[in-house]
């Protein structure tokens, strides 16, 4: 789980045109990634308080 939650961290980083589908259309966005619900749920909650802090090329936490 942690490898598929690191690549769609990485990619929300680097590829503003997916992160902006995530924000938009996030079941699209996630489409290629194989998570359960519940994966897609937390994944969503967790976005939904902090995607709007991601910058290119860094990491929300940073």
């Amino acid at each position: 789980m942690f490898d598929k939650l690191t690549a769609i961290v990485e990619r929300i980083s680097t590829d503003l045109g997916f992160r902006d589908l995530l924000q938009t259309q996030p079941d699209v966005a996630l489409a290629s990634y194989q998570l359960s619900h519940e994966e897609k749920g937390a994944l969503k909650d967790m976005l939904g308080r902090d995607l709007k802090a991601v910058r290119p090329n860094s990491f929300w936490w940073q």
